[in-house]
């Protein structure tokens, strides 16, 4: 991400910087071929939210919980977002 869209985003939630955590529940399939520990790694890379993968919840869905600052836990669902729209387009 670049300097300008981190500087607009840091803005939005400059009022609130302490830890945050959000819980998601993801499709399952998700899980399987896409490869979760890299993806998640690297979304979490990416953004500085730490990502925890629950087990796997109701109608094949799974848990992912994430801790960090309001503007990383943004981040890494706007990217999980992403990954799940894809998932869905191939599907």
């Amino acid at each position: 991400m670049g300097g300008h869209e981190w500087a607009l985003l840091s803005g939005l939630v400059a009022p609130y910087t302490g830890p945050a955590q959000l819980s998601l529940l993801l499709p399952e399939p998700l899980f399987g071929s896409v490869g979760p520990v890299g993806m998640m790694g690297e979304i979490a890379c990416r953004t500085g939210s730490k990502i925890d993968v629950g087990n796997e919840g109701p109608a094949g869905m799974r848990q992912v919980t994430l801790h960090g600052p309001i503007l990383a836990n943004a981040l890494a669902t706007l990217y999980l977002q992403e990954v799940v729209s894809q998932l869905q387009q191939t599907s």
